[in-house]
């Protein structure tokens, strides 16, 4: 095991070692989000990560242009929200099922 100075050099020459491991890796954030977009609407030119974004904004900023016939088959979700009333464990919870025996 090493001990005083050897340790030190050890210590220092395994850091400049990471620390060329890390700087030649580069890790970009910019450049991952960059790659991650690729779909580009065709009429403003914005870049899109995904197919159903692709669809909505297409639907939404241009909605007099034509479809391209990539985004035809695309089906785009659409969340519905009910109430607490409408679903259909409420009937279990409902006042007239809690008689007091």
């Amino acid at each position: 095991m090493a001990r005083g100075h050897q340790k030190f050099q050890s210590q220092q020459k395994n850091a400049k070692k990471q620390a060329e491991i890390k700087k030649s890796k580069g890790h970009d954030q910019k450049a991952a989000a960059k790659a991650a977009l690729v779909y580009m609407c065709t009429v403003c030119r914005t870049q899109m990560p995904d197919p159903k974004t692709f669809k909505q904004h297409f639907e939404s900023k241009h909605p007099k242009s034509a479809m391209p016939p990539e985004l035809v088959d695309v089906e785009v979700g659409v969340v519905k929200f009910y109430s607490w009333q409408t679903l259909p464990w409420h009937s279990f919870f409902s006042y007239s099922s809690h008689r007091a025996l």
